[in-house]
């Protein structure tokens, strides 16, 4: 795994991105440890690529996990993420989030529950950026956030997740300016639930960036996609699109 990373990272700086985003799934963070944050911080320094965040998932923190013990896993592992990202140079956290159950059965304990990692963040100079996943919406993602009210807890904001969720983009950009750490950027992509398919060519990429420069946004804007079958043509063009657009 590692040794192909390095590949990976070799072909993103050569094509001219500026940084990356490492994801870990829930097993690979439980494996975290102080062999394999070295080995990271030798990638980089060897390959001289930044991670500037990564991102995990704690998809149905509460409706999922019914007791405070079960959720202790997750919590631990945002705590990990911290360690790790805060020795890699990562300033953000990407934490993939929903929840199908009403919102005043959930944002209390976000809120509570979320403030150790949130004051662990913060003494590290980390935020920890919620995304909107799933049907999760980016208006129930913003209200919880305020909820939050924490200085090291903002919003990942999608903007092709944004669309497929049915909320228009520039507007939820224009509300939730102020709690936006870094975006993801990407068209929409065609599922079994929604038959609209947005390339990335087709986004609306300078009034996105019109929006963001409106609220003096100083956030990064992450790309989210895969290479080609056995190409990097996608990638190539999907920078080109955005430097295009003013990115």
């Amino acid at each position: 795994m590692l040794i192909l990373w390095r590949r990976k990272w070799l072909v993103l700086k050569d094509l001219g991105y500026d940084f990356l985003e490492l994801p870990l799934r829930n097993e690979e963070i439980d494996s975290v440890n102080e062999q394999y944050i070295s080995y990271i911080c030798n990638l980089i320094r060897d390959v001289d690529f930044p991670i500037k965040s990564t991102s995990m998932s704690i998809w149905k923190f509460v409706s999922q996990s019914k007791s405070k013990e079960s959720r202790q896993i997750v919590i631990k592992r945002i705590m990990k993420m911290i360690d790790l990202s805060e020795k890699c140079g990562a300033d953000v956290i990407l934490l993939a989030t929903c929840e199908d159950i009403p919102f005043n059965e959930y944002v209390d304990i976000y809120r509570e529950e979320l403030k150790k990692p949130a004051d662990y963040a913060k003494d590290r100079g980390i935020t920890l950026a919620l995304e909107h996943v799933g049907p999760y919406k980016p208006s129930v993602l913003e209200k919880l956030v305020r909820a939050i009210n924490h200085e090291a807890v903002k919003v990942y904001f999608d903007i092709g997740n944004c669309i497929w969720q049915g909320e228009d983009l520039i507007e939820r950009i224009h509300a939730m300016a102020d709690l936006i750490a870094q975006i993801h950027i990407k068209g929409v992509k065609r599922t079994e639930i929604k038959a609209e398919l947005v390339p990335l060519s087709e986004m609306p990429l300078v009034k996105i960036r019109n929006a963001l420069m409106m609220h003096n946004y100083r956030g990064r804007g992450c790309l989210e996609i895969r290479p080609g079958e056995g190409n990097n043509e996608p990638l190539k063009e999907a920078l080109r699109i955005l430097r295009q657009s003013g990115y």
